[in-house]
Formats: structure tokens, sequence, C-alpha cells
């Protein structure tokens, strides 16, 4: 295939579906039987990529040219079947490009082939000192590092003293934390691969002042990428303004067909960031544009996964599950992005199947990865014995980050299980070798704040805004996690919050002082899980129905949201309130809160009151239409009285969903507490009107007024019947509270 001709094949499909699509695939099936090998590989190159149909096309090449790594190597990236033992018996065969095979095979989760096919390289090959060099790698990812080890210095008298040196720091990198290396100047024969090892290292452990760093003295070596590189890191600031910018110039504006994928991609996620920032966001642009990049390469993984994402930004989530549910996955990597959409949509059964049925990878850092995954899943479904089970036998060796990784997901399961010491043990030794790990200081915040000091937690949130800034370019601003914080380490009855035991702690407590303070409440309900469940009384029933609140177009996420509510709840009486409804019950019936509700200028400020006033008045079942129930939540309600939920969060109580008979002591009291209330000129509503309010007035109820009428439900107990806090559209706008 000529340039021209391949040139105009690309035009053709940038413009849209081709009218007959089998006509590329019968002219290169024409090239491969009857043409020269050059030829044949320039029109497979073409082709391979697309969602054309060329599978018969590289059988034939397959069989012709039944030598060709290169062939055997394109028919793998298109997923063509047999193809990688195709590769293996022609490298086997040949006795070369052993890491052509190795990197094929580890793509797709085969580590040990991989590893196999290494151990036999013919030193005279000419492709012997890459292969060994490939090898080394692979032996270092495999945990064998000592065999690692003795390989690098075998190599050291053969390889440029520049990919050692590359060889030498990688391994530490994985071993130790890139963080490590920040203490050593960067040898004078380090080469521009040798920073971007260190950059990805540094972005991979979320350090960017150390990547940063990294990429100028990539840039000043001569990255080649270099507009790219600086496009990627500006994104991950979240900087879409710079990226594209950067991309813009880089690229042929008027010629998109005859972009990189790498750049169709950067462009589209600058695109996305920046629309998303409207309230109302035109994507017409940004979804035709991906239709049309995905012609030229289907298989994209990137490129798949942001169709995956503008689906859900759509609302189309029934059509989107029906999708994923269908799909087969062919690579380890595909089977957990696929599990994870899954669990996105509110499907954990289906993202857990999804999980178990993909072919399982077998080297330790691939190997933990899917592990955290499978723990993630089955925290998400409430299953904390299944998610114990995933992380109690990994391999060793997986790489520094990955293990960092691994104490956060370690930690985040002995918080639900309300053992902030458990937490502690698992996450300071990664906090000690990656001290500059953004998320590591949040979740050691946390662990603080359970342990009783939230004075302490202070400080580690401090230690994230540093990091946060250093990403950011600006400090971010104070949210939930500060606030709570810093209440309870303000409140009267800190110094209690430590006492051995929680009726030592209640023992100086007045009613008022935990009332007073949200963070205090929330402290001792963490400490209530951690000592264990106590029974409650009855109380009265609560009515059959069920309550929402929706501003805004009614998509599909909403519809199949209120949809699975009725279904699992037959014989409850269903209203989806809107401003103008809500609005009208408001004055009509709950005029002493009409003031606080009219002046809330975020739709989460108004369904904050509006809950707090019909359960109080109306009783029922309140929930916002991001839960999605996976089973009836009847069963919760035959003991009667009502029914609220901890978050494992900050064990604050959770006002997503609430149950309770009208005229129930917390939400007359949370009523009273919000009329009270002077609205502030710019509202926090999960501190002002929700949550926090609601968890101070719940712990008063709970310790110091008996507790009659209530259940307590952990976040466990009720994510095995609630999908929670589903990624709705509107969560990405400018209107989201946590905006």
């Amino acid at each position: 295939m000529s340039a021209d001709a391949a040139r105009a094949l690309r035009l053709a499909l940038w413009a849209g579906p081709l009218p007959d699509p089998e006509a590329p695939a019968a002219a290169a099936m024409a090239e491969v039987t009857r043409g020269d090998y050059e030829s044949a590989m320039a029109v497979l190159r073409q082709i391979a990529p697309t969602a054309l149909p060329a599978q018969a096309v590289i059988a034939a090449a397959l069989s012709r040219w039944d030598w060709s790594i290169d062939a055997a190597l394109m028919a793998c990236d298109a997923g063509h079947a047999g193809a990688l033992d195709a590769l293996r018996e022609r490298v086997e065969g040949q006795g070369r490009r052993r890491a052509a095979f190795a990197w094929a095979a580890w793509g797709r989760g085969q580590g040990g082939r991989a590893l196999d096919c290494l151990s036999r390289i013919d030193p005279s090959s000419g492709t012997a000192l890459e292969d060994r060099t490939v090898q080394a790698e692979f032996l270092l990812m495999s945990g064998d590092w000592e065999g690692a080890a003795r390989l690098r210095a075998t190599l050291a008298r053969d390889l440029p003293q520049a990919r050692h040196l590359r060889l030498e720091w990688q391994a530490r990198a994985w071993m130790e934390g890139a963080s490590v290396l920040a203490s050593l100047t960067p040898p004078e024969g380090a080469d521009a691969e040798f920073h971007r090892m260190l950059y990805h290292h540094h972005m991979a452990e979320r350090d960017f002042t150390r990547a940063r760093a990294a990429l100028e003295a990539l840039c000043a070596k001569g990255a080649g990428d270099e507009a790219f590189m600086r496009a990627e890191f500006a994104l991950e600031c979240e900087d879409a303004g710079t990226a594209l910018d950067l991309i813009c110039a880089h690229l042929p504006m008027g010629q998109p067909w005859d972009w990189p994928v790498r750049g169709h991609h950067l462009w589209l996620r600058a695109r996305l960031a920046q629309a998303l920032k409207a309230e109302n966001p035109a994507l017409g642009l940004i979804r035709a544009h991906l239709n049309a990049a995905l012609r030229l390469q289907a298989r994209h993984p990137a490129l798949v996964a942001m169709a995956r994402l503008l689906r859900e930004i759509d609302g189309d989530w029934t059509g989107l599950e029906a999708e994923l549910d269908a799909q087969t996955p062919e690579t380890p990597a595909e089977g957990i992005a696929q599990a994870r959409a899954l669990a996105r949509l509110g499907a954990l059964e289906k993202a857990r199947a999804r999980l178990a049925a993909t072919p399982r990878p077998d080297m330790p850092d691939a190997v933990t990865r899917r592990a955290m995954t499978e723990a993630d899943l089955a925290l998400q479904a409430g299953d904390l014995a299944a998610a114990g089970r995933a992380l109690s036998t990994l391999p060793q060796g997986a790489a520094m980050g990955t293990r960092a990784e691994l104490a956060l997901v370690q930690a985040e399961l002995a918080l639900w299980r309300a053992d902030a010491g458990a937490a502690a043990a698992t996450l300071s030794p990664a906090l000690a070798c990656l001290p500059d790990r953004l998320t590591l200081w949040l979740t050691e915040a946390r662990i603080r704040y359970h342990r009783g000091n939230a004075a302490g937690g202070l400080q580690a949130l401090a230690e994230f805004h540093r990091l946060k800034t250093a990403q950011l370019g600006a400090a971010p601003p104070s949210d939930l996690r500060d606030l709570i914080l810093a209440d309870a380490a303000a409140a009267p009855g800190a110094a209690r919050i430590a006492a051995p035991r929680l009726e030592d702690a209640l023992a100086g407590l007045s009613r008022d002082e935990v009332a007073a303070s949200p963070g205090l409440a929330a402290q001792l309900l963490f400490r209530w899980q951690a000592e264990g469940a106590r029974a409650t009384g009855a109380g009265a029933p609560v009515p059959r129905r069920i309550w929402h609140y929706w501003e805004g177009p009614m998509n599909g996420a909403v519809s199949r949201s209120i949809a699975r509510w009725a279904a699992l709840h037959e014989g409850f009486a269903q209203s989806v309130l809107t401003p103008d409804t809500a609005a009208q019950w408001m004055t009509t019936k709950a005029p002493a809160l009409w003031p606080l509700y009219a002046r809330q200028t975020l739709p989460a400020g108004r369904a904050d009151v509006l809950r707090a006033a019909l359960l109080a008045l109306e009783g029922g079942i309140w929930c916002d239409l991001d839960e999605y129930p996976r089973a009836p939540v009847t069963p919760w309600l035959d003991a009667g009285g009502a029914v609220f939920v901890l978050e494992s969060g900050h064990a604050t109580v959770a006002n997503n969903f609430i149950a309770a008979p009208a005229g129930h002591a917390v939400m007359t009291a949370l009523n009273a507490r919000l009329a009270a209330a002077a609205a502030p000129v710019q509202p926090y509503p999960w501190w002002d009107t929700g949550p926090a309010a609601l968890t101070a007035e719940l712990a008063a109820a709970w310790f110091l007024d008996g507790g009659a009428g209530i259940t307590l439900l952990r976040q466990a107990e009720y994510c095995a019947r609630v999908a929670t806090n589903l990624p709705f559209p509107h969560k990405r706008g400018p209107r989201h509270w946590r905006r």
C-alpha cells in the first residue's frame, strides 16, 4: 500500500463508516496473497488496528510468511486467536527477538511464559544483548531480585553505560521506591531515557515535585515527545488548558486522521476536562472525534475506556451495563477494566463475576493489583470476609508503589472493621518509604482521627495540602475532611475521646457537648463500632413510602435507579420530587424551614433541608438516586424505628439513605437544628445542612438519650444490599456540592 493510499484510507475512516467495509480487507487480502512481504506488512499495519474485518487477512499473512515475527506481533495487537503461540514458535525457531515475545506475553498476564522464553537465550544471536537486558527486567518484576542483580552485573561489561544505569536505578526504584533515589545525584552518563524512567516511577507514586524535576531533566536531554509529555503532566496536575495548548501547537489541527493515537487521547482528555466545568457540557464534538479515532484504533485501551466514560456521562447506563456484560476479556487488564466499569454502574455481582472469570496474571505486581481490585469490589459489596481473603496471601516482589497502594487497601479494610490500630500498623511502613504520596496522608489523617488524635490528623492533612499544592500549583480548598477534624480537635470534650473505653469517654460528656460537635460525635460512633454493637429497642413502623428528589434532566442513569427501587419494593408508594413540587410541599407543610430551603444555592442543600422536613413530618424511606439497590431494604424495617447508616470514611451518619417513622426524635431534633441555623453566604451542604448536622443529633440520641427506636447499620451492612454513591454525570459538573 502506497503512502497516498494509506492516507486516503485513514481519511475515509475518519470521515465516517465506509460504505463497503469489506473493500479494504479485500484489497489487503490481494496484497497479502500476491504481493511482496514489505508491501503486505505495510497493508497490515494500516488495517490491523482498525475496526475493519481484518482477521482473515491476518491469518493469510501468518500462513504465507510463517517465519515473520513482525506479522505475529501485529496479529497479537489485533487480538488474533493463536497469535501469541505463533509468535513464540517463531522466536524459538529462529533463536532471536525473545524480548518481543516476552513483552507480548506480559501484556496478556503471562509473565511465566515470558520468563521461560527468556531463559533460553542463544549468546550468538544478534538480539542476545537486548534479550538478556529484558530478562534482567523480568527477573526483577518476577520477584527474583537476586537473580536480576546477578544478571545486571554480567551485563555491565556489555551494555552501553546509559542503558546499564537505567537498569540499576530502575531496580532500586522498583524495590525501594523512586523517592529513595531523590538523595542521589543522577550519574554523568544518564540519558533522556534514564530521566523518562525516573519520571514514570515518580508519577506512579504520585510524587509531583520529583516528577516535575525528572520531566524537566528529560526535556533538557531532548525528549523527542516533549509536547506530549508536558501535556500529560499538565493533565495530571488538573491543568487542562495548558495541556490543550501544548497538544494543539504540536499536532496538525486540520488533519486529525494523521495524528498518533497518543495525540487523540490527550486531546480528548483535555477537551473533556474543560467541557465538564460547564453546567451543561457540550460533548458533541468530543463524541464525534472519539468515534472517528476508534475507527482508526478500535482496540486502543485508553480510547475504549474513554468511550465507556462518555457513555457513563451520557447516562446510558442500562445499555452500557448490557454491553459490558456481553463482553469477554482477553487479558487480565481488560477483565479488570470491565469489572471496574460494571462496579461503577452498581452491578457489583456482575463485576465480581467478571473478575473471577478473567485470565489471572502470574507476575507479583500484576497479581497484587488484581487482588486489590478483588478486595475493592468485595468492599463495595460489603463483603469484608472476601476482601480479607483476597489480600491474605500475596506474592513477594511487587513494586514499591504497588506495595504502597496495597497498604492503602489493607488500611481501608481495617477501618471498615473499625480497627484503627491495625490500619496504622499497615500504613506506617508505606508512609515511611513514600512520604510524598498524597493518598497515604489522607488515610493517615483518618487513622489518627479515629484513634482520638484529631490534632494529629490535622497535621497529616496539612502535609496532604502541601503535596496537593505542589500538584496543582495552588492550595486546594478546604473540604469535609478539614472541617470535621478541626471541629473534633476544638471540641470541649476532645480530651475525653482518647479514654481507654467508650464508657469512660462518655462519662465526662454532656448531651450538649456531643450535639454541638459533629467531629466529636463521629469519633464516638467509630469507638462504638470498634467495641461492638448493642441491641436497640423497637420503634414505630416506617411508612411504606420511598422519597427521592431530582433537579435537572431525567437521564438514563436516574430513570434506571427509580425503576430499580420500585421493582425491589413492590407495594411501596414512590415519589420523585422536583424543585417545583418540593417548593410547594415546603411552603405548605414546613414553613419554618422554607427560608433556609429558599436560601440554598446548590441542589444538595435543597435536598438536605427537604429530606429532614419530609421524614420528620411524614416519615418513610429517603434515598438519593445515586443509591442503587441490589436487594430489598425491607429487612431493616422489620423491627420498626429509624434506620441510619454509618459511613466508612469518618464514621459520620450518611443522609443518602434514611428510614424513619414520622415524628422520630432524631429527625425532629435535626429539623429544629436546621430551623435555628443561620445559612452562610456560601453554604457547604455536607457541613451546614447534611451529614455533619445529622451525625451530631444522632450521636446525642444514641449515646445519651438511650438510642430507643434506632437501628445503626455499618457501611458493610448497607453495601451488602445497596450500591452507594454511584458516579452520576452531574457529579462532574460545577453544581455538585463537592465542587
